[in-house]
């Protein structure tokens, strides 16, 4: 983790109001997800870190509630459209609408395309893409009546175009067509990326 993700110089926000700023954070119980949401408790906003394993969320949440921020783990499975709806009921019931979305659960293959099976090609749209478009769907609107929110979707280093070489596959991590490099302009691209 880096020093911006856990900058101690910046005060925990101690205050707790009913106009709390809420961010919600998909896969953000490990990695990237859990930098951004130690900074954004940093910054003051309430985290609510939404991950498949539920029980890593809760976890990370205790943790961040332990050092002066306000955090809670939630278990969601952004590709299935109940357990996104589950969340943002429990949202406007319990905590209120989210000010910041943050869409950061992804899932990678390093299977080669000709070799990928279907059951793994649906699976990775379904939480790369679907679950991104899911959770947006019921945030905006939310941010609408609320008069301000902010949409952040993250994205593999894959989802980068390449510069070198011309064959192309479907990036599975950005859901886009990208240049990928014949292995004789590897040694190439290792140069200028």
């Amino acid at each position: 983790m880096n020093d911006i993700a856990t900058d101690a110089s910046r005060p925990f926000d101690q205050s707790f109001s009913d106009d709390q700023r809420v961010a919600v954070i998909t896969g953000g119980a490990a990695g990237i997800g859990e930098a951004i949401a130690r900074r954004l408790s940093a910054d003051g906003l309430m985290i609510v870190i939404a991950d498949l394993d539920g029980e890593q969320a809760k976890a990370l949440a205790t943790d961040i509630s332990g050092r002066g921020g306000h955090a809670m783990g939630k278990q969601l499975d952004v590709s299935v459209p109940e357990s996104v709806a589950v969340l943002f009921d429990w949202l406007a019931n319990d905590l209120g609408p989210c000010e910041v979305l943050v869409n950061n659960a992804g899932v990678a293959s390093t299977t080669p395309l000709a070799e990928l099976p279907l059951e793994r090609w649906e699976s990775t749209i379904a939480v790369n893409v679907t679950g991104a478009l899911l959770m947006t769907q019921r945030a905006v609107p939310l941010m609408k009546h609320r008069g301000r929110g902010r949409v952040v979707n993250i994205s593999s280093i894959s989802g980068v175009p390449r510069k070198c070489g011309k064959d192309c596959l479907w990036d599975l991590q950005s859901g886009d067509y990208r240049t990928h490099p014949p292995a004789r302009d590897r040694a190439c691209c290792r140069q200028h990326h």
